[in-house]
């Protein structure tokens, strides 16, 4: 069977969680062609899967590093011709290779191009609905709101939604799957390559990162490499400080050969094992994507939830790490008080135990696996 697989570039969380599905359908004697875009270009060839590039979708930001609905707007004046384009680049693989199920992470233009073929579709998304938060420009912000929610109509032309999510009342991106009726969606948990991760690796890695004994922290950069950057620079102005903890930071960049230490800090380029670093950490400090979350959640880990500003789904996403007991949101305006919601998170042991609970139910899910079931169902129906 030939699964062709459209993979949205904003960042590498899309492609992160897809790539263990890849992995999964090549296991069990599958083709794959992929197109993609962005970031995802990136990670997709380090993992030596070879793509189609197709047209750059992305947002705008301001100085201050917040998505901006006005630059958004402004980088995007061609999207209805981008998108167009988009299509007609999927439509091309697929007329080349023709696929017997198309699976699409959060492309509308896979969808699109799979239906115009008559190919069965699987969507695998988390935000079924487009937050927009705003500073200013308010008038303009609810006309485009109407106009940024169409890709539901399109998303509803799947055959079946996969959220890699865990189910209610557990659901981290619980605000931003506000469906229509009728919409055929399925809870199939967190989208990571399931390992084993023993003690006696835990132990060796804590001590290659942190032979002082301290609290370990790992801070995963991720977003676009303006954004990381940025962030990056403000967290460390902070952590250096903070010289009871031992800080991991990775700043995402793929096949960054440096590493330095920084008094109490060790910082990465890229981290190749950043679950097992995960694992062995006490606490997560990363922005609010929900594969970030997903992984932290399944190694049962503390989290600190920084959402990008203005970033509606990461905002909600944080919200939901605080109502669930697992971690702590904090704004990228307020990092002078990581020391304070450290503290708080290294003493509170309920953190610890709900973070435990929720990871207990993360790993009798394997999202993987129910993904590539729900493909060869789709192809084998046909």
């Amino acid at each position: 069977m030939l699964v062709h697989m459209g993979i949205c570039g904003i960042g590498l969380g899309h492609a992160s969680r897809s790539i263990p599905v890849a992995k999964e359908l090549l296991r069990r004697g599958h083709s794959i062609t992929f197109t993609a875009y962005g970031e995802a270009q990136k990670l997709l060839e380090k993992e030596g899967f070879q793509h189609t590039p197709n047209v750059n979708l992305s947002y705008g930001l301001s100085d201050d590093g917040s998505i901006s609905v006005k630059r958004t707007i402004l980088k995007n004046l061609l999207l209805p011709l981008r998108f167009a384009e988009q299509i007609a680049r999927e439509t091309s693989v697929m007329d080349k290779w023709p696929p017997d199920v198309v699976y699409s992470d959060t492309r509308a233009s896979t969808v699109v191009a799979a239906k115009v073929l008559g190919r069965p579709v699987i969507v695998v998304l988390n935000q079924y609905n487009i937050a927009l938060e705003v500073r200013r420009f308010l008038r303009l912000a609810r006309y485009v709101g109407h106009i940024i929610q169409a890709p539901e109509i399109i998303w509803d032309r799947s055959d079946i939604i996969a959220v890699p999510d865990l189910p209610p009342p557990y659901t981290i991106s619980k605000y931003t799957l506000n469906t229509n009726p009728g919409t055929r969606l399925e809870y199939v948990g967190p989208l990571i390559e399931k390992r084993q991760i023993s003690s006696r690796e835990v132990e060796q890695i804590r001590r290659r990162h942190n032979p002082d004994g301290k609290p370990l922290v790992f801070i995963h950069i991720s977003g676009n490499r303006p954004e990381r950057e940025r962030l990056a620079a403000a967290i460390l102005r902070v952590i250096k400080d903070l010289g009871r903890y031992r800080f991991v930071v990775s700043l995402g960049n793929i096949g960054g050969p440096t590493h330095r230490e920084l008094g109490n800090v060790g910082i990465y380029d890229w981290v190749e094992d950043a679950d097992a670093l995960m694992a062995a950490s006490d606490i997560v400090v990363g922005r609010a994507g929900l594969t970030v979350i997903s992984k932290a959640i399944l190694y049962g880990r503390k989290i600190v939830a920084i959402p990008t500003p203005l970033h509606g789904e990461q905002l909600r996403n944080a919200l939901r790490v605080e109502e669930l007991g697992i971690g702590k949101m904090l704004d990228e305006k307020d990092l002078a008080s990581m020391g304070d919601i450290l503290e708080e998170l290294s003493h509170g042991e309920e953190y610890g135990r709900t973070a435990r609970a929720l990871s207990s139910i993360a790993s009798r899910m394997d999202g993987v696996l129910k993904v590539a079931d729900i493909i060869e169902g789709l192809g084998y129906s046909i």
